[in-house]
Order: structure tokens, then sequence, then C-alpha cells
């Protein structure tokens, strides 16, 4: 079996992947089902491709790949040349094994807790997978996330431990999960990164968009014939905009945030209406906003687009073409040398967090106490630069990059 091609670094990925990283945002819309329908929408950004390497390496990274490979054996990819719709069907597989082994451990552990009558609730990634995809391998994750009560925490990391799971993140200070969502992360011995989040909030509990944890948890459904919960689907996409807004800065996870939006529209028992209610009682309006927007406009998911005028209002009209923009091109450009400080202003300035009485905290509040080698994943919102350059050059990036936002020629 031939080696895969090394995933791309975001960080550093030119501008040329632009019309590469378009396209597999654009995926998160497709019908896989109606390649042919599905091609016919996507010609014009695979004309636009210049690099399939790179196309399937930024998939492989955004967790799209099991979709690209279906979607390309199915003939739903005709500009893709032969060579790598073929190493891309080489590599699907690994991905199917690892997911194999994601769903394995998981209902494993549920099993377990169940058995230890510790209640646990399937968040994110493991939720949206049992519930809204067709199969597991469908729904990529980095790792696994459950929610189980806060006094119930120690016991369930315990059990975890005699399942096999070990204590990542150690050069983390345990100080910094005790304002946290999640107990400090574990990893499994299998050499494949797969992680466990044993969740004790929903999010994290002095985040300014809270979700009630013992309502989610009376609202969530049970997952087959195991003894975990799943929640309702307006709860799923109720953090999923949270998420990828607030947690990530609507900076990373965009792909996997695109596709479940679409699944979860599509799903029969969701009601738009008890949606707008938890968006509203959680102050989420422009979590939800950008989440649907961006989803509609660079992942073509149609499905998204009337309901984030529900929220139009959470975010000043004039603003919304620039800072679609600006969201658009640090998800695809990876600007080089944007300044911090800039980024954390535009993001304030599409989310609107005075506005809807979010307080003094920000997502990247906390980033110091989370960097560190093995888990740069909790600390993203300044990944694309540093502010290790000159006054005059970060002026000068600063006054380039807004300029560009402004043109809307």
């Amino acid at each position: 079996m031939s080696t895969p091609t090394a995933p791309v670094d975001e960080a550093t990925a030119p501008p040329m992947l632009r019309a590469e990283a378009r396209f597999v945002f654009a995926l998160a819309g497709v019908d896989d089902t109606r390649p042919v329908h599905a091609a016919q929408q996507l010609a014009p950004l695979a004309e636009r491709v210049r690099h399939w390497p790179a196309v399937i390496a930024i998939a492989h990274n955004e967790g799209a790949l099991p979709l690209l490979a279906r979607f390309a054996a199915a003939g739903g990819v005709p500009a893709m040349p032969p060579s790598e719709s073929a190493r891309l069907q080489r590599m699907a597989p690994l991905a199917q094994f690892r997911s194999g082994v994601l769903e394995s451990r998981l209902k494993t552990l549920v099993d377990t807790l169940g058995t230890q009558r510790v209640p646990a609730v399937l968040l994110k990634g493991a939720a949206l997978a049992t519930t809204v995809y067709p199969r597991f391998v469908d729904r990529a994750m980095g790792d696994l996330d459950v929610l189980v009560p806060a006094d119930r925490g120690a016991e369930a990391f315990a059990i975890a431990r005699e399942l096999g799971w070990q204590p990542a993140a150690q050069a983390i200070g345990d100080h910094a999960f005790g304002d946290h969502q999640h107990l400090r992360p574990l990893k499994d011995g299998t050499g494949l990164g797969v992680g466990l989040d044993l969740h004790t909030h929903v999010v994290r509990p002095s985040a300014p968009t809270p979700i009630d944890g013992d309502r989610f948890r009376r609202d969530a459904a049970a997952w087959g014939r195991t003894a975990a919960l799943v929640p309702s689907p307006e709860d799923l996409l109720l953090h999923a905009c949270i998420h990828f807004v607030w947690s990530h800065s609507a900076g990373s996870g965009a792909w996997k945030a695109f596709r479940d939006v679409r699944q979860l529209l599509r799903h029969s028992g969701f009601d738009v209406e008890r949606f707008e209610q938890l968006v509203n009682e959680s102050r989420a309006g422009s979590c939800a906003f950008w989440t649907l927007h961006l989803a509609h406009e660079l992942g073509g998911v149609s499905e998204a687009g009337a309901l984030c005028t529900r929220f139009a209002s959470s975010t000043p009209r004039a603003l919304t073409g620039m800072m679609t923009r600006h969201f658009t091109s640090t998800l695809t450009d990876r600007p080089d040398g944007l300044p911090v400080r800039l980024q954390h202003r535009l993001w304030e300035l599409a989310v609107q967090p005075s506005r809807h009485k979010h307080g003094a905290a920000r997502p990247w509040d906390r980033d110091e106490e989370f960097v560190h080698d093995g888990d740069a994943g909790h600390a993203a919102h300044s990944s694309t630069s540093t502010d290790s350059s000159s006054p005059t050059q970060r002026a000068a990036s600063m006054y380039r990059y807004v300029r560009s936002l402004l043109n809307t020629d």
C-alpha cells in the first residue's frame, strides 16, 4: 500500500490553495446519492482546481475524505485525474478502520458506564454519527465527547482509565481544567490518535452562551439498545453553532460544522421554532447566524439559507459582506502575517459579544493555559499567525488586509 500524502499544514498553506480549499468546503452541501447532479453543481469550482493532491490533503485535514472518496468512486469528480482518484480510494480504508475503532471504543465505554449507573450523553461527532448520518464512518471526528454528571466525573474518568484510556495533555496544569467543560483529555493506545473528552458541562460554565445541562439531558433520547442518550437535533445544532463560532472562533472545524448543518436540517424531526427558542435562550444568535450563513455561502448547504435569516438581526447588515469575506479568507487563504489582535477585533465585529450581553469573556482568554506541543487544538484562536513581526510590518499587513475586505469588486 502506498503512503498517503501528508496533510497540508493549513497555517502555512499558500494562497494558490484557495481554489482547492473552496472545492473541499463546497462538498459539505453535496448529495452524494446523486453524484451526477452534484458534479454539475461543483463543476465551476472543480475547473479552478490546479493541484488535486492538495484537495485530497485538505479533505483529510477537514474530515471530508470519506465523503470525497465515496463521491469520486461514484463518478462525482470527473475532473480528478485517475491516478489521484485511485490514491484516494487507497486512503479511504484507513479512515474507515479508524472510525470502526472509535465506534467500538464508544460502545464499550457507554456500556461500562451503564453497568455502573453513570448517566452518559453523547456529544458532538459521536452523537451526530449515531443519529443524523447514515453510518458512523460518515462523520469524521478527532475524538469522542461524552457528557457525564459533574458529581460523577471522577468516577467516569476512573472507569475510562480501567478500559485502557490514558491521560493526555500532561503539560497542561490541572488548574486549567477547573473551569473547563471537560476533564483532562484521554487518548487510546492504538496509535491512531483516538481521543476521549469526558464532559461535565456541555459548554464551559463561564461561557456567555450557556446551555442548561439538565435540560439537555432531559430532552435527550436513547441511543439504540445502549444506556447512553443522544441530544435532540435542535440541541445538536445549537451546540455545533456555539462550538464553531465561539470555541473555534469560526477558524477551524468548518467543514464538519457545515456538513453537520446539512444533516441536521434534513432530519425529519428537526423543529425550527424550537431551535430558534434555544438559540435565543443561549444568547447565541450571532453564533447561529454565522454558522448557517457560512454553511450556505461557503459550504453550499442550501437548507441553511432560509434559516439563517431568522438570526440576521444579530449582526449589523452593513458588516455582513465584509465579515463573510474575512471568514472565507481565513478558512481558505490562511492569510500570512495577519496580526492576532486584528483577527480578534474582526471576530468581535462579526459576533457582536457586547450587543448579545456576552460580557467580557472571549474565546482566546485562556489560550496560554493550553498552549503546548501536545495539545495545540485547545488554543486554535490565533493559529494563522503570530505577532512576532515588526510594528511597521504589522501595520502594513493590517492595512492591506482590511483594504481587501472593503473591496467589493
